[in-house]
């Protein structure tokens, strides 16, 4: 009976090598967030019922993994071509308390858990973003190079030109005051996102282990309908790459020629004038404290700085947040 058995998985093996797909096509820089199947009910192969997902998110039993993980084994690659998913690369994954339809999003205030509020000298999720071989911009040995916000247990809120900058490195970020690096696992950028203009000017890092957090808060709340305008505080960093606080006033449009798109605004300030780029710029939000409005896109001139709102690329955090099963009423607030 042994024998057979090891026969049979043999020939398996074999079969799969055979069947082996390479994946040339995919981005090197860019993880592709959209399983085809997202909302497609499954079973999995011992009867469970499950929802389509990229297969970079669930492990081998078909449970659902934070984070992702990478398994590029001839058997599984096999698997995925004959699942019952539709997509070329989902695979049929179970999820905690799992229900066959999507997350409906949700005012924080009547949950246990929820984000959390900046204030005009607190940023509690701010990150820091590095990549290695110091920054030949700045000349800084660290290598801090732009900004971030935390928006989940591992997932990053930056800009598309931030990602863009550390193309070719490898990348993490570190909270300020605390020498814990987090490795960035992969990244997603806006797929509307224009070099040229800076519209759409966001994207999202995910990365390897969760950032842990207290009493049950998971991170930055995002202003997805709150406008970029008005008293808000731009976030930025100092020679020894600890937090600045820029207070701003905001107005619609962009400051510049240069970089000007329909979702840029213009912040100025009547002092010290320091943001990074990729950086949470914090706005008022009725009863919520500072809430993430927009992000940073260029650094100060002459007390300015061009800033990007968060409003037109909310339907792309969204679904990119809804794929990795980061519930709407850990990240948003909804009004």
């Amino acid at each position: 009976m042994k024998l057979h058995q090891l026969a049979v998985l043999s020939v398996c093996v074999a079969l799969a090598a055979a069947l082996r797909v390479r994946r040339d096509d995919d981005d090197d820089d860019d993880i592709d967030l959209t399983p085809t199947g997202q909302t497609k009910a499954c079973k999995t192969k011992d009867g469970r019922d499950g929802m389509c997902v990229h297969e970079s998110m669930c492990t081998e039993d078909h449970v659902f993994q934070p984070g992702g993980i990478i398994d590029d084994s001839e058997i599984r690659l096999y698997l995925l071509r004959i699942g019952s998913c539709p997509g070329k690369w989902d695979w049929c994954c179970v999820f905690p308390n799992m229900t066959t339809t999507e997350p409906t999003a949700t005012d924080r205030s009547k949950t246990d858990t929820g984000c959390r509020s900046g204030t005009k000298d607190s940023c509690p999720w701010c990150v820091g973003l590095y990549r290695d071989g110091g920054n030949p911009r700045t000349k800084s040995p660290s290598g801090l190079y732009c900004g971030g916000a935390i928006i989940g247990s591992k997932i990053v809120l930056t800009s598309a030109s931030c990602v863009l900058g550390g193309k070719g490195s490898k990348l993490w970020v570190q909270l300020p005051g605390s020498d814990k690096h987090y490795t960035v696992n992969s990244t997603a950028k806006n797929t509307q996102f224009n070099s040229g203009t800076r519209e759409h000017d966001t994207a999202l890092l995910l990365l390897d282990e969760e950032v842990p957090w207290p009493e049950k808060q998971t991170g930055a709340c995002l202003g997805l309908k709150t406008p970029l305008a008005g008293d808000c505080v731009a976030i930025g960093f100092d020679k020894k790459d600890q937090l600045v606080f820029t207070p701003m006033s905001v107005t619609s449009g962009s400051c510049t020629e240069q970089g000007s798109s329909y979702d840029a605004a213009c912040g100025h300030t009547s002092g010290t004038c320091s943001v990074s780029s990729g950086s949470p710029v914090m706005c008022p939000s009725d009863g919520e404290g500072l809430i993430v409005a927009g992000l940073v896109r260029q650094n100060c001139v002459s007390n300015t700085a061009v800033l990007g709102s968060l409003v037109p690329s909310a339907d792309w955090i969204r679904d990119e947040l809804t794929k990795n099963a980061i519930a709407a009423n850990r990240y948003s607030i909804i009004r």
